[in-house]
């Protein structure tokens, strides 16, 4: 996965294809899914309060802050500006850190 296709397209869209399949491995969003977020164009990376304390927030999609990990993790303002603790050893599918300086 490229970065830019992570940042701005991983888990966006909701997933067209009717059959079962691994969701782990399929690029677009699927009802339910926990990775599914939100454009980041239309939040920050901070976390919402709300959404931190209660795990659902009032301002839903309008809400201007980060539901969750995936939305802060994949935001263009934190996606691999840390280095990951891992390391060389990172065994992570979609990593939000970075493997070099």
């Amino acid at each position: 996965l490229e970065d830019m296709e992570a940042m701005y397209a991983f888990k966006l869209r909701l997933c067209a294809d009717p059959h079962p399949h691994d969701w782990t491995l399929c690029p677009y969003a699927h009802e339910g899914e926990v990775a599914r977020r939100r454009n980041p164009a239309y939040h920050s990376a901070n976390p919402c309060s709300e959404y931190e304390r209660t795990g659902a927030c009032r301002r839903g999609t309008r809400c201007p802050f980060a539901h969750g990990v995936w939305e802060r993790g994949l935001h263009p303002q934190r996606y691999r500006t840390l280095l990951c603790s891992r390391a060389n050893r990172c065994t992570r599918p979609l990593c939000f850190f970075a493997h070099s300086e």
